[in-house]
């Protein structure tokens, strides 16, 4: 309190009166701890407490005094408050993949009277969040996800050092497939499709960022083409025939993909000297076909390495053996004319008397015959015989002729028709 004594400008002394002057402290607040949340949470209500006193009498005001650009959902200033009030945590989200600092600045009142700032930061660690994802593979071959900040979309926040756990909804068409308990820094397995058709595998996986930070799950669908499985296959035809393998699909065992497309090689062998008609392939074509000539009388085989596609997916190569029968061939035969009631047979050969015969061991020969009314014996042949052989009377006084129509055959294998013309002279008679 002051007393004053008012003097005027004659230097006449007035009545003293008094001042009462009311000197406020300097209002402080504690230290305020800093926190670290993950986006998307929100951080602890912040309690304000002070030492000056009364406390009653302290309100404050309080201001985000710098803030990451990619953070949102907080409130930028309030006040003034009761100091009793404290600052309700709120929801706090970080847009980007990296660490960012909401910087809150407080500032203390005792009866209006401005006291020291104080500031506190609150660290907002990125949180994963990722769409849902898809990939596809070959049947056999591991998938590998490693999810990038910022793909698919602008939206996917992918933290450094992400790491990720998952379970699998089952598929039974599928083998490979499994649960992971331990944090994997990508998402990867090898997968089977036992099955001609491709199959979806469903993972349901959780993302957590190096600081702990959980994201919400997020699907991973991979689609399994199939990749087409084949076994050694045999075949077999004669010669001037075309052979055909079409593979069957019996999944698990054999997977053949309703588009699977074939190329081949033709191994090297032996018997290839013997045959014509084969090539290798190199255009996917959608079955296995050529038509093969055997020059010989014996059965030659040839061996085709087929690579089996379907779509993208490349299957193992597999092999078809193709035995190769050959077929007869005899030309034209006339037979040294005979006497009646004389036997003709011919037994045609290999190269004889021609060099464009084919007759392989074992050949038969059925036949056909123009009739001749002047001839006895001159019968068709429908069973199979080991040569061409009949018994000729000529009942006329002339020399007759008498044609036969013969088709041999090898082994299932039937030639071309040939003829043999016999002339049968007539035998005297008296």
């Amino acid at each position: 309190m002051y007393t004053l004594v008012p003097i005027g400008d004659n230097g006449c002394e007035g009545d003293p009166f008094t001042v009462t002057v009311t000197v406020n402290p300097i209002s402080e607040i504690y230290s305020i701890a800093n926190q670290t949340i993950c986006s998307q949470s929100a951080f602890q209500d912040v309690l304000i407490t002070s030492p000056t006193q009364p406390t009653a009498s302290i309100t404050y005001t309080w201001e985000v005094t710098s803030a990451g650009p990619n953070l949102s959902g907080y409130t930028v200033s309030s006040g003034p408050i009761a100091i009793t009030s404290p600052i309700l945590g709120e929801t706090i989200f970080n847009a980007s993949n990296t660490a960012e600092d909401l910087i809150y600045t407080l500032i203390p009142y005792y009866d209006n009277c401005e006291g020291t700032a104080q500031t506190f930061t609150i660290t907002v660690e990125p949180t994963p969040e990722l769409p849902d994802l898809n990939t596809s593979i070959c049947s056999e071959e591991t998938f590998d996800v490693l999810p990038e900040n910022g793909l698919p979309t602008l939206g996917t926040i992918v933290p450094v050092n992400t790491t990720y756990t998952w379970t699998v909804l089952p598929n039974p068409n599928v083998t490979g497939q499994s649960d992971e308990i331990q944090s994997q820094n990508n998402i990867s397995q090898t997968l089977i499709n036992l099955t001609n058709v491709a199959q979806d595998v469903v993972y349901i996986v959780t993302p957590t960022s190096a600081d702990g930070c959980e994201g919400a799950t997020f699907e991973l669908t991979v689609t399994v083409d199939a990749r087409p499985i084949i076994e050694d296959k045999i075949a077999s035809a004669c010669s001037g025939d075309t052979f055909l393998v079409e593979p069957i699909d019996n999944s698990p065992l054999e997977i053949v993909p309703s588009n699977t497309l074939y190329t081949w090689v033709i191994l090297p062998g032996a018997d290839l000297i013997d045959l014509t008609g084969y090539s290798d392939q190199t255009t996917g074509v959608s079955s296995i076909s050529q038509t093969l000539i055997n020059l010989t009388d014996e059965s030659k085989t040839i061996v085709y390495e087929v690579t089996p596609i379907s779509g993208t997916c490349e299957g193992l190569p597999f092999e078809i053996e193709v035995t190769v029968s050959p077929r007869p061939f005899v030309d034209d035969i006339i037979v040294t004319p005979i006497c009646s009631e004389d036997t003709f047979t011919v037994i045609p050969e290999t190269a004889v008397p021609s060099p464009n015969n084919i007759v392989p061991i074992g050949t038969t020969f059925t036949w056909t015959v123009v009739d001749n009314p002047n001839v006895i014996g001159d019968t068709d042949e429908v069973n199979p015989q080991s040569q061409i052989s009949q018994t000729l009377t000529n009942t006329s006084s002339t020399t007759q002729t008498v044609v036969y129509t013969v088709v041999p055959s090898s082994s299932g294998c039937d030639g071309l028709a040939f003829t043999i013309t016999v002339d049968v002279k007539p035998r005297p008679f008296s």
